[in-house]
């Protein structure tokens, strides 16, 4: 599937998840758990990307029917070590198509908590810098039947 990221003249507020922007955005339907296997449709979510000259946009949809695993103390003002072990929204960067063993791996979650990861697959296992920094920022809202990240 090619996902084309539309161009936005100005940079997203964060937190505006109803700008009119998002409209513009190709809808992305996240049908599949990470393994592949088809989810059933409750754990069904969208992605929306857009970029400006200033950051790539990512807005995630999901619908929200059981409770969500996330920290009773969320840290939000640093990365969250461990935070793919409860429910985030994700997405993997490779900026260079003929290098995709060089990446990285953004995760938010429904607390505003994140991480940033810059990766590289080697043959011997994978590299993870952990320091990686990009100024990536989150919002989070819960609804009371859908969440967005």
């Amino acid at each position: 599937m090619n996902i084309v990221a539309q161009y936005v003249n100005h940079p997203l507020d964060t937190a505006d998840f109803e700008a009119e922007a998002w409209q513009r955005c190709q809808p992305i339907e996240i049908n599949h758990y990470w393994s592949g296997e088809p989810a059933s449709r409750e754990r069904h979510a969208e992605a929306r990307i857009c970029w400006s000259s200033e950051a790539l946009h990512v807005r995630f949809v999901g619908a929200q029917t059981e409770p969500v695993i996330v920290s009773d103390a969320p840290q939000t003002d640093q990365k969250t070590l461990g935070l793919w072990d409860r429910d985030v929204c994700e997405i993997f960067v490779a900026p260079d198509a003929l290098n995709p063993a060089r990446y990285y791996e953004f995760e938010a979650a429904p607390t505003g908590e994140w991480i940033d990861l810059g990766i590289v697959v080697k043959p011997d296992g994978r590299e993870t810098d952990w320091n990686f920094v990009s100024g990536f920022t989150t919002a989070a809202k819960l609804e009371s039947d859908r969440l967005l990240i």
